[in-house]
């Protein structure tokens, strides 16, 4: 089985460490903003997840051909910058307006290695906007779900893709 999950949000957030974590490739030091899309292949067990690393300064009409006909979506914020997480809402909305109601959302907090007690966002107000988010999806199929990690610490991320290999396979989630 194939499946094309897209990976979303604003730029920095950590959306290619994410991936690059994910296919057990090496990290870069230097940051490089993606331009346009870029994407990996991993397969395993029965299935093959096709990962678009989609650019986060991209025009959200302009990226409607990269999200269109994906078996589902990974939206990440910054756990440092609450922009991110505000502007997550936007991404996910997108989202729902192309994709059938079906089709599952991970929110990703990542960058949690950064944070300490005194800063980064209150996870209370990380909590509301999950829980408006959560709001939104009630009338409909999909399924959402919420993980933190560091993706460069590889913390987590694994969980992100068993969930989503589950939920794509219609597996029971613990």
């Amino acid at each position: 089985m194939y499946y094309k999950i897209v990976l979303l949000g604003e730029p920095g957030v950590g959306k290619t460490t994410l991936r690059r974590s994910y296919m057990g490739e090496r990290l870069k030091k230097n940051y490089v903003q993606t331009l346009g899309v870029d994407f990996s292949v991993k397969t395993f067990n029965d299935c093959a997840f096709q990962i678009w690393d989609i650019a986060g300064q991209s025009n959200l009409a302009s990226i409607k051909n990269y999200i269109e006909f994906a078996s589902a979506a990974i939206v990440v914020f910054d756990v440092m910058e609450q922009s991110s997480l505000n502007h997550s809402k936007k991404w996910i909305n997108h989202v729902i307006s192309i994709l059938p109601d079906n089709t599952p959302i991970v929110l990703v907090g990542n960058k949690i290695d950064l944070r300490t007690i005194d800063d980064g966002i209150p996870k209370l107000l990380i909590n509301r906007i999950k829980n408006s988010i959560v709001e939104d999806f009630e009338s409909t199929n999909r399924k959402f779900v919420y993980f933190e990690t560091s993706a460069l610490m590889g913390e987590n991320v694994n969980s992100v893709f068993e969930w989503m290999y589950k939920i794509l396979n219609r597996e029971e989630i613990e």
